[in-house]
């Protein structure tokens, strides 16, 4: 039989990269020492995200999201705002 389910709400902490430097420093909050970062020059500015295993482009508008496995992901303006909403209170886990 075919059954409908739903996803159990899985909270993330999340930064959205807006280009200025209070900004950057929120993102390197967020990823503590598990990622190095580095600004591009192009424009609009992006930014690289490399861990041991892989490197990353966040745009402009992007989400950073640590979820409770403390897994760093990329999450684009819409897929976000399809898929998330903001907590009533503050945690952090």
């Amino acid at each position: 039989m075919i059954k409908t389910y739903t996803t159990l709400p899985i909270p993330v902490l999340a930064v959205q990269w807006n280009g200025t430097k209070q900004n950057l420093n929120d993102i390197i909050d967020l990823v503590e020492d598990d990622y190095s970062i580095r600004i591009t020059n192009g424009s609009p500015r992006a930014l690289l995200i490399e861990s041991d295993a892989e490197l990353d482009i966040i745009e402009l508008g992007d989400y950073l999201t640590r979820g409770l496995d403390d897994e760093i992901e990329i999450c684009s303006l819409r897929v976000f705002e399809e898929n998330y909403i903001l907590d009533d209170e503050e945690s952090y886990f």
